[in-house]
């Protein structure tokens, strides 16, 4: 018998595996069976991205849980970014043991940290986290953003309903969301008596795919040993 819960793990909006796919490696080296879906529409191409619906989102993380599910009794959601917020969607729908998020979009569009951030790149001059938000931006469309905001819409009467323990981790320098505010959100609103947090200076939004990484990672495989 699994001593284990098998891990759900999702990414964000107009991502890809790819901005987790640190995490899924740690993972799988501690022992754990990961699943880490593409959300439909979401294969880099804006083709795609435009013919793909929020629903059509969701449901691709529904269809992984319970293929998961399926094979393992204890299942605990990962989401970054938007894959947090369905994440904390998928326990209000089916058994979860807990819900970790990274980055959850609660209040997004940070354009003042955004400036700041562009400005220490520029006295830095390394710009390698500018691009990486630039390269993010290009692959969305009028269509998604619009699906984009329904799904964020919906999440609203969804977060008040989460009652299972909740690990959020936020970084404060994120250039997409409004990392603070999104964190009282949370705090203040989930129902959930069992709420955990940790606060990251540095990271950015793609915390995941830079230098700050292995503190993330770290914490997450900490909090996970409570479940085994």
């Amino acid at each position: 018998m699994d001593t284990k819960p098998a891990i759900l793990l999702l990414h964000g909006y107009c991502g890809g595996t790819q901005e987790i796919a640190s995490l899924y490696d740690a993972l799988c080296a501690a022992g754990y069976t990961v699943c880490m879906p593409q959300l439909a529409g979401h294969t880099g191409k804006k083709a795609d991205i435009r013919k793909s619906t929020y629903r059509q989102w969701l449901q691709s993380a529904e269809s992984a849980f319970e293929q998961l599910a399926s094979d393992h009794r204890r299942v605990i959601p990962i989401g970054f970014s938007m894959g947090a917020l369905m994440a904390l969607y998928l326990s209000t729908v089916h058994a979860v043991e807990a819900v970790i998020t990274i980055n959850c979009p609660v209040y997004f569009l940070n354009v003042p940290q955004g400036i700041r951030r562009f400005l220490m790149d520029l006295r830095c001059r390394d710009f390698s986290e500018t691009r990486m938000v630039f390269h993010s931006m290009r692959k969305t469309t009028l269509h998604s953003n619009i699906e984009f905001l329904k799904i964020h819409h919906l999440m609203y009467p969804v977060l008040k309903r989460v009652t299972v323990p909740v690990y959020c981790n936020q970084t404060l320098d994120d250039r997409t969301v409004f990392g603070r505010p999104s964190l009282r959100y949370l705090l203040k609103n989930l129902p959930s008596k069992a709420k955990s947090y940790t606060l990251y200076h540095r990271g950015d939004h793609q915390i995941l795919m830079g230098p700050y990484k292995e503190r993330l990672i770290s914490n997450i495989l900490t909090y996970l040993k409570r479940y085994e």
